[in-house]
């Protein structure tokens, strides 16, 4: 038996509300960031007419919080470099959420087989997630 995808059909609002949960995680990882580049420019507005300020704010060697825990800190101080990385970690969590909803989804809907799959989707994305931080 095949269903049927109507407006109102749960299959459509399924993909309504998984499309709605990557629209948002999108567009708040770049009002985050946004703020986050305001803010570093607010704080240090040598960055906007000293080239070498600009050079050093963009090189490889700029120092930016890599953890949650170094965010966190930096986040207290209000610092804009914090924010921009806070925004990053939204826009990777996003596709990380939209597998839990898928979950949810699949399991009201009672289809265990497609709620196992995405499971087994989620599994492996946080593995790859720990895996990358032990190798680097």
């Amino acid at each position: 038996m095949t269903e049927t995808t109507t407006p109102d059909s749960p299959v459509t609002r399924a993909e309504m509300v998984l499309s709605r949960l990557l629209r948002a995680g999108v567009v708040a990882s770049m009002i985050i960031v946004l703020i986050g580049v305001l803010v570093m420019f607010a704080r240090h507005p040598s960055f906007l007419n000293d080239p070498a300020e600009t050079q050093r704010m963009t090189s490889t060697d700029a120092k930016f919080p890599l953890t949650i825990g170094q965010v966190a800190t930096d986040l207290v101080h209000f610092q804009g470099r914090a924010i921009v990385v806070l925004g990053i970690f939204v826009l990777i969590a996003t596709p990380v959420m939209r597998v839990v909803a898928t979950i949810v989804l699949f399991a009201n809907r009672r289809d265990k087989w497609f709620a196992l799959m995405a499971l087994f989707v989620l599994i492996v994305l946080l593995l790859s997630f720990a895996l990358g931080k032990t190798a680097g």
